[in-house]
C-alpha cells in the first residue's frame, strides 16, 4: 500500500507517514547561510545552484552532495503535545483578584506570511525578520540577504517557516473591591481584562490559529489570521 500521501498547501505541504504525526510539515532542514564565497566554492550544492553569500543552507540529509527531494523531513506538526488551563484565585480583606490563563505546547505553525513577503516583493515583512537579515559574513546564521528574499531558493518549503507555536494566555483578569452602602446594600466594584496578554515566540499576529474541523489539510498554516481582541470593563453590581 501507499506509504506517504502528500496534502495541504502545494509550496508547504504536509505529508501522512507510516509511523508519524498526520499531517506533518514537509520540507527541507535549513542548516545556517552561507557566510564567505569560500564557502560557496567549496560546496558542490551551492556551486551546482548558483547561490551567493547570504542564501540558505539546507542540510543534504542523504550526503550524496546534490539536494532534491530525497533530502526533505517532517518538521513539526499542528499538534499540541499539552493543552492546559488553570486559575488563580485571592481574597484580601475586600478585595478580590482572579485570574484564568489556558495555552499549549509542543505545536508547529507554518508562517505563510513570511513566506508570501518573499513571493511579493509589495508586502509587509514581520519586525524580527527584516531587522536581521544577512548583510555580511558573520551578521546573522538565522535569515537570508535582502537580494536573497526575492530568490526561489530561499523559499523552497523549509524549517525556516516552522516555527514554535507554544504560548500561554492570561485569558482574564478580575479585580472587585466589595463594601456596605450606607448600611442598606451591598456594592460590588470590578475590573475585567478579556485577552490582555500573550506569552509566546511565534512571529505572527497571534499563534492562536483555528483551521477546519473536516480538512485537517489546512490546519497549522498562519494565513493572515486575525489577532485576537483584548477587552476591558469596568462595573459594579448593588444587592439589597
Amino acid at each position: 500500500g501507499l506509504a506517504y500521501k502528500m496534502t495541504g498547501v502545494s509550496e508547504f505541504p504536509t505529508i501522512m507517514q507510516v509511523g508519524q504525526p498526520v499531517n506533518s510539515f514537509y520540507g527541507y532542514q535549513v542548516d545556517g547561510v552561507y557566510q564567505t564565497q569560500a564557502e560557496i566554492n567549496a560546496d558542490p550544492i551551492a556551486v551546482a545552484n548558483g547561490l551567493v553569500p547570504g542564501d540558505f543552507k539546507y542540510k543534504d540529509q542523504n550526503g550524496d552532495k546534490v539536494l532534491d527531494s530525497k533530502d526533505r523531513v517532517t518538521l513539526g506538526n499542528y499538534l499540541p503535545t499539552l493543552s492546559y488551563g488553570f486559575n488563580l484565585g485571592m481574597n484580601y480583606k475586600k478585595f478580590e483578584l482572579n485570574v484564568m490563563f489556558q495555552g499549549q505546547s509542543g505545536n508547529k505553525i507554518l508562517n505563510m506570511n513570511r513566506a508570501r513577503r518573499l513571493w511579493y516583493s509589495d508586502m509587509n515583512g514581520d519586525a524580527k525578520m527584516i531587522s536581521n537579515l544577512w548583510t555580511s559574513a558573520g551578521s546573522t546564521n538565522e535569515y537570508p540577504s535582502a537580494l536573497g528574499t526575492t530568490k526561489g531558493w530561499n523559499n523552497l518549503a523549509s524549517s525556516f517557516f516552522v516555527e514554535d507555536g507554544s504560548y500561554l494566555r492570561i485569558q482574564n483578569i478580575q479585580l472587585a473591591y466589595s463594601f456596605k452602602l450606607a448600611n442598606i446594600a451591598s456594592m460590588r466594584v470590578f475590573v475585567t481584562a478579556d485577552r490582555p496578554i500573550i506569552f509566546t515566540k511565534y512571529n505572527g499576529f497571534t499563534p492562536e490559529i483555528g483551521g477546519s474541523t473536516t480538512d485537517l489539510s489546512n490546519t497549522g498554516y498562519d494565513n493572515n489570521v486575525y489577532p485576537t481582541s483584548a477587552t476591558y470593563s469596568i462595573g459594579f453590581r448593588i444587592s439589597y
